[in-house]
């Protein structure tokens, strides 16, 4: 995880499919995302379920 140079948001990359991706999010409000995921609205909570799924977080990095 990378932030932008502006830290308007992040970059993702994930070594084994060397796919990279990006989102909108600033490295505070992602943290915040990992500390407690139950409090994300719907559109959010998407988001990180996708960086999981596409392999560029590990479940265990998320707070239950």
């Amino acid at each position: 995880m990378h932030p932008f140079l502006d830290k308007s948001g992040l970059v993702f990359f994930n070594t084994q499919s060397t796919v990279v991706t990006s989102i909108s999010v600033n490295e505070a409000v992602f943290k915040e995302w990992l500390d407690c995921p139950q409090k994300l609205c719907k559109e959010d909570l998407s988001k990180l379920r996708t960086l999981i799924d596409q392999g560029f977080l590990v479940e265990s990095q998320v707070s239950a």
